[in-house]
């Protein structure tokens, strides 16, 4: 991977216009729909220029791999104290996420770099995507801990099921759309997987 930038020395970073770019592309976003772009819209939104720009991202894909970070949460699944309402947190963070109007410009633009830029994939993968997976194996550990369930043989594949529909949904606007009644779905369809029982209040 390059070097990251903003790590080079010199003059201190300001901060104030880290956050400037931030609200430009959140205020792009929000203004329109933003199936693209552009660095001379995003810097003058913000009121600076490339040189500031390049001094904290290598590229377009870098910023909005930040963004992410900085916008959403890394730790989704909330100990609640049962399994059941703690799938149904992470399920839910995802609702809130993505039908969010800066996500929902937000994820196919970061998508689309991850595509074309290897770089970018492995910042968006271990700066935003593992956080929330590890987060999930440790509610998994914590019902494990609490005997709700049995390890579960294949982790990552509830892992899945959890971030799996809602993010096709995000990626393909207009296909089929996020509402609540998924997080319902969405709970049950893992707990069915882990083998947990389900309390009698939430059965269908």
């Amino acid at each position: 991977m390059s070097k990251a930038a903003g790590t080079s020395s010199g003059r201190p970073r300001d901060k104030s216009i880290d956050e400037a770019l931030k609200r430009a592309f959140e205020g792009l976003a929000i203004d329109s729909e933003i199936r693209s772009i552009s660095m001379k819209d995003l810097i003058t939104r913000a009121g600076t220029n490339r040189d500031a720009f390049y001094r904290r991202y290598n590229s377009l894909g870098h910023f909005l791999v930040d963004v992410a970070v900085h916008r959403y949460a890394l730790d989704p699944a909330s100990d609640t104290g049962t399994l059941l309402g703690d799938i149904e947190s992470v399920v839910q963070d995802q609702v809130n996420m993505y039908t969010d109007g800066v996500c929902r410009e937000l994820i196919p633009l970061l998508l689309d770099a991850s595509a074309k830029d290897d770089v970018v994939a492995e910042l968006f993968a271990s700066q935003f995507i593992h956080p929330q997976r590890e987060s999930c194996r440790r509610m998994l550990q914590r019902a494990v801990d609490r005997g709700e369930i049995d390890p579960p043989e294949d982790a990552e594949y509830v892992i899945d099921l959890l971030y799996g529909p809602l993010l096709l949904r995000a990626a393909l606007p207009g296909e089929a759309p996020i509402t609540e009644k998924i997080v319902r779905q969405s709970a049950r369809t893992a707990m069915r997987e882990l083998g947990a029982a389900l309390p009698e209040d939430a059965r269908d």
